[in-house]
């Protein structure tokens, strides 16, 4: 939830009322301060992790008034069972853009099966748990260096190297590659266009 919420808000201005939908998971009883806290006119799609309002959610926030905020989690409550495509409102699964976070490798393969079949973009921006066909099929791909170092199976060098090489093995005509370099180097994007980097 954090992460598209910060993506709602860092793209929200940007587009029409009901444009931008975030799909996550939340119980009943969180749903309504989810929904609060989404810019106005982004529409919340919610995977809802149990039936009624009673049933808990599977991660507890622990705010200390002081500033500090804890994230606890049930290490047995796993909600990787929870993300299904099925499961996803027709609105999101018709986007013309599908932007995923740190998400179940299986659940991404699912929406980039929906990406391909209506012609919708597909970027990654959920680490190097990505499978390696998939990696190289998606039109966008955001990582951080370790990450690329992860996904290309050695250190990858400067977050220029590591966009570049991870570019060269993807498959998308316009395909673009990001690299964050986490404060110790610049961020690099590589792009291809047509047959040049």
């Amino acid at each position: 939830g954090g992460w598209a919420c910060n993506a709602a808000w860092a793209i929200g201005g940007r587009f029409p009322a009901g444009a931008i939908r975030v799909v996550t998971v939340t119980s009943w009883l969180d749903w309504p301060r989810l929904q609060a806290g989404l810019p106005e006119g982004v529409t919340l799609d919610a995977i809802f992790s149990g039936d009624t309002a009673r049933d808990m959610p599977p991660i507890s926030v622990i705010i200390n008034p002081s500033g500090a905020c804890r994230l606890l989690r049930d290490p047995q409550a796993q909600t990787d069972d929870l993300w299904q495509v099925d499961r996803v409102s027709l609105g999101a699964t018709l986007a013309r853009v599908h932007l995923l976070g740190r998400l179940p490798p299986a659940f991404a393969a699912g929406v980039y099966a929906c990406s391909r079949a209506s012609g919708a973009t597909f970027a990654w921006c959920g680490g190097a748990s990505l499978p390696l066909e998939l990696e190289r099929d998606v039109a966008i791909l955001c990582v951080n260096s370790a990450e690329a170092a992860q996904l290309l199976g050695a250190a990858s060098g400067t977050p220029q190297d590591a966009a570049e090489a991870l570019l060269r093995r993807a498959r998308s005509p316009g395909a673009v590659r990001v690299v964050t370099g986490g404060g110790a180097a610049p961020t690099t994007a590589a792009a291809r266009e047509g047959g040049a980097v």
